[in-house]
């Protein structure tokens, strides 16, 4: 369930990383024993040079945060995986397997290009309601939409503040299991937040970006749900 789940966006708010301390980071994180964890490095685009003078020689693969004008070829070490999109009516052609998210804000239809993804940010200037999260999920389930979260997802369970890593990951078993995502949300209790079946919950919820990805790791470790 929790596999390549994190992009690692620690180059954004509130965490704002240097890029130096990001990229080793991240390697380091990635060839260890948290590696099964880790999504892509989340890089904007008008960082991609300073991205590949940190590497010094290695290899990353990258989530480009761009818009459509400023997809380019990379630069040596890094792989595009992912296009995370601020906007965009219609798809470049991209190498296969390039997966691509279309950003949406909340007071915007929730509809993205044929053959993209949606993104929604879940905090940062604006945090959703546990209803407007519900009704995203049950909107993705309905169209059979793939997502990703990203920005104010740090725990496993939610507090007053933000939502819970985990509370997400079950509201999405629900709705898809026809019952109303809202409550587990909302829920505080660990015992509640039953996910039973992991490969469909993933194949919708794609990838969570966190600019720290240590803090949900350590709250699902304590849970017991990771080594």
């Amino acid at each position: 369930m929790f596999a390549a789940l994190l992009d690692d966006a620690a180059l954004f708010p509130p965490g704002n990383a240097p890029m130096a301390d990001a990229v080793t980071a991240h390697l380091t994180r990635r060839d260890g024993p948290d590696g099964t964890y880790v999504g892509p490095f989340v890089c904007p685009a008008e960082r991609l040079a300073e991205l590949a003078e940190a590497l010094g020689g290695g290899h990353v693969d990258v989530a480009l945060v761009c818009d459509v004008a400023e997809i380019g070829p990379m630069p040596a070490g890094v792989t595009l995986v992912a296009l995370e999109l601020r906007a965009a009516d219609c798809l470049p052609e991209l190498a296969e397997g390039v997966r691509v998210f279309v950003e949406r804000p909340w007071d915007s239809a929730l509809d993205v290009p044929d053959g993209a993804m949606l993104k929604l940010r879940c905090g940062g200037a604006y945090v959703p309601s546990a209803c407007q999260l519900g009704v995203a999920i049950r909107r993705c389930v309905d169209d059979a939409l793939p997502f990703k979260l990203t920005a104010g997802l740090h725990h496993a369970i939610r507090t007053d503040d933000e939502h819970g890593l985990l509370n997400v990951l079950a509201a999405v078993g629900a709705a898809q299991a026809g019952r109303d995502p809202v409550p587990l949300l909302l829920a505080d209790d660990p015992a509640l937040l039953v996910v039973d079946n992991p490969t469909s919950v993933r194949r919708l919820l794609r990838s969570v970006g966190t600019c720290s990805i240590d803090e949900p790791l350590a709250d699902l470790r304590a849970l017991g749900l990771v080594a």
